[in-house]
């Protein structure tokens, strides 16, 4: 990933640092980034997917309820882009 505010996200993740602390870094920087930080992260493994929303669930709540889950949904599409059934059964797991 090129964008800058991904390694900060991606050191808090690599880091096992709180969902609170998680979800101020990812309010601090890009919503967008940190759904983009997850889905590429656990990308090989829709058990470690369904892990990480479970431990970040604060902050998929906090981020992506209401109409903001668009940013959620865009970020899925650009990540499995080019694996329409994977995209769906991530689409199933973030439900």
């Amino acid at each position: 990933m090129d964008e800058p505010e991904a390694e900060i996200i991606l050191d808090a993740l690599m880091g096992k640092d709180s969902a609170d602390k998680v979800l101020y870094i990812a309010e601090q920087h890009n919503s967008s980034i940190f759904a983009k930080c997850i889905l590429t992260r656990t990308k090989k493994s829709l058990g470690h997917l369904e892990t990480s929303i479970k431990s970040y669930k604060v902050v998929f709540e906090a981020l992506y309820s209401g109409t903001n889950q668009s940013i959620l949904l865009d970020q899925v599409l650009n990540v499995f882009e080019v694996e329409p059934n994977r995209c769906m059964k991530v689409v199933q797991k973030l439900a």
